[in-house]
């Protein structure tokens, strides 16, 4: 009897030990669950702060840069550019009831939709100049299917991405030339890395940042002129070299904007090959298609 008593006396002790080590594995289980769950909050807080810190790194007193445009075929070697990687850097957008500084962040990529669709109107002279200029097509222009072409073979960004006025012609407020326009410009280079740059437009050439100038890299005309290098890379570093604003009419001409084309091609290859990179040289694909030579597309007005 007294052997049965002590059996099972020896059972119960054994669950009421089982049921607390249960008990404490249960306990220690929740309080990990507890520490899981806080150390997920912390990394989702992290996380919800990285995204904060980078939104804030593109906000500098309310101004937020727009997307920029970049087509489809970009740096591919059998685009139109022979795989060049260029942007077209433009200076602002306007917009003719949106507040001046205010936001449209699609408004880019809207702009050049409308005109490879053919649907921008009387302010298509900018892009068109564009295109002809970098395809020397200065006479016959290019067909819908060529216009597509290029765009989608290009980065096409505004320095000043929020609205900077109401009508063609107006001019941006001192402010919005500053904030993050600057930091966002070098940013955009990095991220689409840029070989070379188009810039369009005087003040802007000025205003933008650089970090290296060349001093007389083209001659156009009688006049030499320096072009700018921008850095994405300890090794890498995009070309800018300037024409004058292509919507405008004052100091505008083929003849004036040519040499810059040339220069920036040029300086792509000469670059490329000082890399070691065994790449044929790089052409715009319907350069001298029309059947002008050298000169005549230099000639051009």
């Amino acid at each position: 009897m007294r052997q049965g008593v002590f059996v099972c006396f020896i059972e119960i002790t054994a669950k009421t030990a089982e049921k607390a080590e249960e008990s404490k594995l249960a306990d220690e289980l929740a309080a990990r669950e507890r520490g899981s769950h806080r150390r997920k909050l912390f990394y989702l807080c992290m996380l919800r702060l990285a995204a904060l810190r980078d939104s804030s790194a593109s906000m500098i007193h309310g101004e937020k840069m727009a997307d920029y445009w970049r087509g489809d075929f970009y740096g591919q070697s059998d685009n139109i550019l022979g795989g060049a990687r260029l942007m077209v850097l433009g200076e602002a957008h306007y917009h003719h009831s949106a507040p001046i500084g205010s936001e449209i962040p699609e408004i880019t990529n809207d702009v050049v939709t409308a005109y490879v669709d053919g649907r921008l109107g009387p302010n298509a002279q900018f892009f068109r100049r564009v295109e002809r200029l970098v395809t020397k097509r200065l006479n016959d222009g290019l067909t819908r299917e060529q216009t597509a072409a290029f765009w989608h073979s290009v980065i096409f960004s505004n320095y000043i991405p929020v609205i900077a006025g109401n009508k063609p012609g107006d001019r941006p407020p001192e402010e919005l030339w500053n904030g993050a326009a600057p930091h966002e410009f070098i940013e955009n280079v990095k991220r689409t890395e840029a070989e070379i740059v188009l810039v369009c437009g005087t003040e802007l050439w000025r205003r933008k940042p650089i970090h290296k100038a060349i001093s007389a890299a083209y001659q156009a005309g009688s006049r030499q002129y320096e072009a700018h290098e921008i850095n994405w890379s300890p090794e890498w570093r995009a070309v800018a070299a300037h024409i004058p604003h292509p919507s405008g009419s004052r100091g505008w001409s083929y003849k004036r904007c040519v040499p810059v084309v040339d220069y920036l091609f040029t300086a792509l290859n000469e670059r490329r090959l000082a890399k070691g990179l065994q790449a044929p040289v790089i052409l715009p694909a319907f350069a001298f298609a029309n059947g002008q030579s050298a000169q005549e597309s230099a000639d051009a007005v």
